[in-house]
């Protein structure tokens, strides 16, 4: 394993033989309540899982995962009778111009 360390990813491809490689898809993804769903953005674990969430690893990218589909796909936030950008779309807004 040690050797492997030092190695470039040219020689990972080399070396590697991803013919014979599967993916494993069923890594932990936080999903909870009687129809378990992402505490953010409220994806249905099945849902999580048909987009590849279940592929990464969750300690790393899981609450990332959630917090971004929330940022995405609810990029308003609600206020009384208006309707203003959420922080993260302002600031991405703000960054493009």
């Amino acid at each position: 394993m040690g050797d492997w360390l030092t190695k470039k990813q040219d020689q990972y491809q080399l070396r590697l033989q991803h013919d014979k490689l599967t993916v494993d898809d069923q890594g932990a993804i936080e999903a909870k309540g009687k129809d378990p769903q992402t505490p953010l953005a409220g994806v249905p674990e099945a849902e999580a899982r048909s987009r590849g969430w279940g592929t990464v690893s969750a300690e790393f990218y899981g609450e990332f995962l959630d917090w971004l589909d929330a940022q995405l796909n609810k990029p308003c936030a609600e206020s009384g009778e208006s309707r203003r950008d959420n922080t993260a779309l302002t600031a991405l807004k703000q960054t493009s111009s």
